[in-house]
């Protein structure tokens, strides 16, 4: 599975670079985007709670459903579409598993399914 849930987003220059400022303030990529400290921040805690919630975990996936639709409307939507997909992916792997393996991934399938059509709202 994931060892690391960290958010990659991959635009057209794959490497992000800090905003000369002094101090770390966001990320600008090539096409002169820029993205704020906290909208990663915000978008790091979505993927942990969204990554949680593919796992199993009820809490998160009660949570999962506040932070996407806040976070949906208030992050850049390429970051937010990046994430979509990365979600997806692995909503997707967990459907897949549980056709190999309904017992042992039950839970785990109920909260992709949950997720998944979250992402499609």
């Amino acid at each position: 599975m994931f060892a690391s849930h960290a958010h990659q987003f991959h635009p057209a220059d794959p490497s992000p670079r800090p905003v000369p400022a002094g101090f770390f303030v966001g990320v600008e990529f090539a096409d002169g985007e820029l993205i704020d400290r906290s909208d990663l921040e915000r978008l790091e805690e979505l993927d942990d709670v969204i990554f949680s919630a593919l796992e199993g975990d009820a809490e998160a996936l009660d949570r999962s459903a506040v932070l996407w639709r806040r976070l949906r409307h208030e992050a850049p939507p390429a970051l937010v579409e990046e994430s979509r997909e990365q979600y997806v992916r692995q909503a997707k792997a967990i459907c897949h598993e549980y056709r190999e393996a309904p017992r042992r991934t039950l839970a785990r399938a109920f909260a992709a399914i949950e997720i998944l059509g979250l992402l499609a709202e």
